[in-house]
Parts: C-alpha cells; sequence; structure tokens
C-alpha cells in the first residue's frame, strides 16, 4: 500500500480511490499501474493551493450541469469537497451523491484510526437523503465550531441551496487537529460508471478560506490530478472557465486536454 500524492507532495492517504469505489471492507488500497489504466473513469481532482495556516474553515460552491438521464441504481456520482487536517491523518469528505440508487448527501472522513473513524475509535460518518438537483447551484461548507469534552474539534458540515435559500446543516466530525492543512474537489465515479457512460459535468466556483488572519482567502493555484484513466480518446478533463470569478470545471466522457499536474491558475 503506498498513499496517492498530490503535485505538492500533500498525501492523500486519507481518501484512496478505486474502480467501484474503497477496497473491501474499507481499506484503502492504491491499484497498480496496470489496473488504473482500465476502462473505468474512477475520480478526477482539483488541489487547491493554500497560502495559510491555521485554517479553520473553507467554502465552496458546486452545480452539477450535466448527468446521465437513466441512473442506474449500482452506480456512484459523488461530487466532493474533501480537507485534510494537521494532525493524525485526519480528514473528511462531504457532498452530495447518487449511490444505491438514490439521492443523498454523506459527510464522512477517516484517520489512523481508519476509515469511516476518528482518532479514538468513535464513528466518522453521516449519510443523509437529500434531493440535489441538477442545474442548481449550492454551496459546501466545513467549519470548525466547537471542542468537546474530550478535547476533539467538531467540524460542522453544511450545505445551501441558491436556488431555494435552505441552508441545511449535516452535522459533525470530530478530529484531534485544530486546522485544515490541505483542500481538494473532486468528483468521484464507480460501480459500473465506464468511459463511454454518458459525461458528467461538474461546476465549482468561489473557493474560500478563512484562517487565524482576518480576512477570506482563496486558493492561490487549482492543480489537475486523475485517478484511473480511459485509454480511448474520451476520457476525464478539468478546465478553467473564468479566472475573475474563478470557475472551473470536471467532466468525464470527454478529450483530456489538461494532464495531471497542470495548474489551472496560479
Amino acid at each position: 500500500m503506498r498513499a496517492i500524492t498530490n503535485p505538492s507532495n500533500t498525501s492523500l492517504s486519507r481518501r484512496q480511490f478505486v474502480a467501484g469505489g474503497l477496497a473491501a471492507g474499507g481499506a484503502s488500497m492504491l491499484l497498480p499501474s496496470t489496473a488504473l489504466a482500465a476502462e473505468a473513469p474512477k475520480s478526477t481532482h482539483t488541489w487547491l493551493g493554500l497560502a495559510h495556516k491555521q485554517i479553520y474553515n473553507f467554502d465552496v460552491d458546486v452545480r452539477i450541469d450535466r448527468i446521465p438521464a437513466r441512473l442506474d441504481p449500482k452506480w456512484l456520482y459523488f461530487p466532493s469537497l474533501q480537507v485534510n487536517f494537521d494532525e493524525h491523518d485526519e480528514w473528511g469528505h462531504g457532498g452530495v451523491q447518487w449511490a444505491s440508487g438514490r439521492k443523498k448527501i454523506n459527510w464522512g472522513g477517516g484517520s489512523d484510526g481508519g476509515y469511516g473513524k476518528s482518532h479514538d475509535g468513535q464513528k466518522m460518518s453521516i449519510l443523509q437523503s437529500y434531493d440535489w438537483a441538477p442545474n442548481t447551484w449550492y454551496r459546501y461548507r466545513v467549519w470548525r465550531v466547537s471542542k468537546d469534552a474530550s478535547g476533539y474539534n467538531r467540524w460542522l458540515f453544511a450545505i445551501k441551496n441558491y436556488a431555494t435559500g435552505e441552508d441545511r446543516q449535516i452535522g459533525t466530525l470530530r478530529t484531534k487537529s485544530n486546522w485544515i492543512n490541505a483542500a481538494v474537489v473532486w468528483i468521484e465515479t464507480g460501480y459500473g460508471v465506464g468511459c463511454s457512460t454518458d459525461a458528467v459535468k461538474i461546476s465549482w466556483r468561489n473557493p474560500l478560506y478563512r484562517c487565524s488572519t482576518p480576512g477570506e482567502f482563496a486558493p492561490v493555484s487549482g492543480t489537475t490530478s486523475y485517478n484511473g484513466t480511459c485509454t480511448g480518446s474520451q476520457n476525464t478533463n478539468q478546465w478553467l472557465v473564468s479566472r475573475d470569478p474563478l470557475q472551473w470545471t470536471q467532466q468525464t466522457n470527454t478529450p483530456r486536454t489538461n494532464p495531471a499536474g497542470r495548474k489551472l491558475w496560479g
């Protein structure tokens, strides 16, 4: 087993991507390079460069621009914001998803205590029904909100629907960490989604974070990476739409024009 790393060499051992999702039993693994070339798009990530330390919040907007009209109940689509924390390999990912034949929202994480577990072994997983809609902007928000009696920090995931104004708090995960030290947005596909499956297209915009330095800050860069690839002309890709305001897109079943390690901005 070895960790996937982002272009800045930040470990992604917290969340490993494989065909069909996590390895059996929830264990993380990295498939050999030959298996990664199999006909499955798997996942597309944009790593967000952070110019500050002691970050306690991260927000980003997301919109599902395109998704297959007929969704197989077995398929997985998961556009997510992941934040990694500064101790004990702790991390959390949150976002809407199509999974097990239903529309849901997932706020889960893990640590050196295991996938879906905090450092002291307690559960770190919240899954709820959520009737998300395509062509609608949502805002994902991760905030450190409190500290419990054991000294663990509570991190809230919330989602705002810009069309309806609904602002829903999903729940909190607990970490020993005090700060966020990395952030990445990604679209994960799996459980039978293939290279020729009708495209899913995800737009992201307006990422902001807050830290011990007063103010709001935008990531200084966005760098591409991919897990899995397609051997034909159609692949996964991501591209910058606008620098001001900042917006970019990730898509399956499309020619790849931005290879891994390329900066979309910064």
